[in-house]
């Protein structure tokens, strides 16, 4: 069975990209390291990272696949789907961690078995490891077909990568979600709908993301993703550090932000088994009400932080008169 190399993608968090490479390493994988450009000469953590990487790559390690640090920043929109394409170069398929991301041991057996069997299925997007569901140990080698794409682990190949556009070129904004290809099959809850395409055009116009991008390439072509039915990765990134998670997100719940190496009876994968299109659509839906679920209660402590600071400003003005 052929092994993909694991891209690690990182930009200002120096210990974290230390802690992948050596998880990477420990697994016997080749790695492929991309590090975006600092935003400013005070931009002190990428330009550490950078330097680090660097060093390293002039060791010349055999676990060593290939090197991109770039001298100026990309950003979330633009860097991580350039380091992606660059990787590309490299192998026809690829693991893909970000800097905080952790793994579960079994991590690397349900990613070469999953990257191998579906390698040929075009209906098949992408492999993922991550879902909001609750945790489900028992459950390992379980998979189901899905509609809903995390980046918190996963991998997929280049040629389904080349359906990816990060502009949407060919995005409508008056088409109904429930039009594209892969959503037609699913009866979608009309608020997570409107959920969806405020997410989509929200992408469309520039939102400083890259991952609703994937999702909409899929949908277009009618694809899913293979996920694991029990979560065998997480995030530990929830720092000032971050793009998007500065604090722990409320609709997950905390195990997500546990250590994930506990022991477990099962000491490796050697098989899948896929759960059928009535369990997998069920999975789906649970996870629609999730997202949906933090969604409200987003704009819920929206617009509580909105009327305190309301309150404040009118309680100053009524002061100073």
């Amino acid at each position: 069975m052929e092994r993909a190399p694991v891209l690690i993608i990182g930009y200002n968090r120096l210990d974290l990209i230390k802690e992948q490479i050596e998880f990477c390493v420990s697994h016997n994988r080749r790695v492929i390291i991309s590090i975006d450009g600092p935003r400013d000469s005070n931009d002190l953590g990428a330009i550490n990272t950078g330097n680090y990487v660097r060093l390293l790559e002039a060791k010349e390690p055999n676990w060593l696949f290939g090197v991109e640090v770039r001298e100026q920043n990309l950003g979330c929109r633009f860097g991580v789907p350039a380091s992606i394409s660059s990787a590309f170069e490299y192998s026809d398929s690829l693991i893909i961690l970000e800097d905080d991301i952790v793994c579960q041991p079994l991590f690397f057996d349900y990613m070469d078995i999953a990257l191998e069997e579906f390698r040929f299925n075009t209906e098949i997007f992408a492999i993922n490891t991550w879902n909001p569901l609750p945790r489900r140990p028992s459950e390992y080698g379980n998979v189901f077909l899905s509609r809903h794409f995390s980046p918190w682990g996963w991998g997929t190949w280049k040629d389904r990568w080349a359906n990816y556009d990060v502009d949407m070129s060919s995005f409508d904004r008056g088409e109904s979600v429930r039009a594209l290809a892969t959503l037609r099959t699913y009866k979608l809850n009309y608020l997570y709908e409107r959920l969806l395409k405020r997410k989509l055009i929200q992408c469309y116009e520039g939102y400083n993301t890259w991952d609703y991008q994937l999702m909409y390439a899929m949908w277009r072509i009618g694809a899913k993703v293979v996920n694991s039915v029990p979560r065998l990765s997480g995030n530990q990134g929830f720092d000032e550090r971050a793009t998007h998670t500065k604090q722990a997100l409320s609709h997950i719940d905390a195990e997500i932000y546990e250590n994930l190496w506990f022991e477990d009876s099962v000491q490796n994968l050697s098989s899948l088994s896929i759960l059928n299109a009535e369990e997998s659509k069920s999975l789906d839906y649970a996870i629609d009400r999730i997202l949906l679920n933090f969604d409200t209660k987003s704009k819920a402590s929206y617009l509580q932080w909105a009327y305190r600071n309301l309150k404040k400003i009118v309680c100053n003005l009524s002061s100073n008169r």
